[in-house]
């Protein structure tokens, strides 16, 4: 199994730009960063496409919520949260999208 974590558009960690970048309007422009990494899956050689489940929290929950809308034939399981608190090197982080692929 593959876990990939993506830092899609209007997440925090890269600055005021990067976490505006789907303010408003381009609200879903994150929801098409989830579809370019369901492209990179189908298109990779070692991850079966027809086996993936995206995991999200917070603002992780909308992006699984509105994939599920935009991408539903492509993902065979979603599993949104409302709220999730991580500790992670002894901090508390909230939210997350985490994509989960089954390697060939």
């Amino acid at each position: 199994m593959a876990v990939i974590a993506p830092n899609v558009r209007g997440s925090t960690g890269y600055g005021k730009t990067f976490a505006s970048l789907d303010d408003g309007k381009l609200r879903e422009d994150s929801v098409k960063d989830i579809g370019a990494l369901l492209d990179w899956i189908a298109g990779s050689n070692f991850l079966d496409a027809s086996r993936v489940a995206i995991l999200g929290s917070s603002y992780g929950g909308y992006i699984v919520l509105a994939g599920m809308i935009r991408f539903g034939s492509r993902v065979d399981c979603i599993l949104p949260a409302t709220a999730d608190l991580k500790v992670r090197r002894g901090q508390a982080v909230r939210g997350g999208i985490t994509v989960l692929a089954v390697i060939t």
